[in-house]
């Protein structure tokens, strides 16, 4: 009986490591299926990884390429500012002529500035300059014109006229409203906004102007005198060449008659 116990006591603990050994198996190949899991992942994500830098690198490709292409767009934009400022600089033209200023007229405030010395002399005004006040002055036989830098008045004489820009110094030159400056000394002043020209017509040339558009009219007036004294005449030898065909047919008339009175 011993002896039989025995034999069942092994055979139940040869089971038990048995099993034992069986259930270490199996966890040992869980594991590797769970390491071989996460390998996997890991791969994956390392492929998710590489494909988000790719991305990136694509994407910085692209904002770099915009940022280029903002580049080229704002020197583009420039360079028409740039044709555009040139295109439409301003000219000015005294009684036709065009005159050449060391600094573009610029335009403030809607108003164009000129340098001054250009402008009083191509009028004929004698011009002084007032360093200690920074005031100029220019005459022109009974006219004077006195501007201040900074102050918004202009002196004709004794007269004060406002003006909507001051005159001021820019890049080192004294710039003067031109259509207040030009109708001070007399002058008509016209803008062609389409040109971008001022043009400046003095009293003399506006006289001469006129003395000629009178002769002209004069001159039409003649003429259409003596068209209308020709047409006048042409109507009254019209009338006479008429009147002597009646006159005719009238006698021609009268003469058969008398031939047929004669005849009876």
């Amino acid at each position: 009986m011993k002896k039989f116990l025995s034999i069942i006591l092994a055979v139940a603990m040869i089971l038990s490591c048995t099993m034992a050994f069986a259930e270490e198996t199996v966890v040992e190949e869980v594991t590797e299926e769970v390491v071989v899991e996460e390998t996997v992942i890991e791969e994956v994500t390392e492929e998710v990884i590489v494909e988000e830098t790719v991305i990136e690198e694509v994407t910085e490709e692209i904002i770099v390429e915009e940022t280029v292409i903002e580049e080229v767009t704002e020197e583009i934009i420039v360079e028409e500012v740039v044709e555009e400022t040139a295109e439409k600089a301003i000219s000015v033209e005294l009684d036709g002529e065009a005159l050449v200023f060391d600094v573009d007229p610029v335009i403030i405030n809607d108003r164009t500035m000129v340098p001054l010395r250009v402008i009083f002399e191509a009028l004929g005004a004698v011009v002084n300059w007032d360093d200690e006040t920074k005031t100029v002055s220019a005459f022109k036989e009974e006219t004077s014109v006195v501007l201040q830098i900074g102050t918004p008045t202009l002196f004709v004489g004794n007269e004060a006229v406002e003006l909507d820009v001051a005159a001021q110094i820019v890049n080192d030159r004294t710039l003067i409203p031109l259509r207040a400056v030009s109708e001070a000394f007399g002058c008509k002043v016209d803008w062609d906004g389409a040109e971008k020209k001022v043009m400046i017509a003095t009293v003399e040339v506006e006289e001469v102007v006129e003395e000629v558009i009178e002769e002209v009219i004069i001159e039409e007036t003649i003429i259409e005198e003596e068209i209308i004294e020709e047409v006048i005449e042409e109507e009254i030898i019209e009338e006479e060449i008429i009147e002597e065909e009646i006159i005719e047919e009238e006698i021609i008339e009268e003469e058969i008659i008398e031939e047929e009175i004669i005849e009876e």
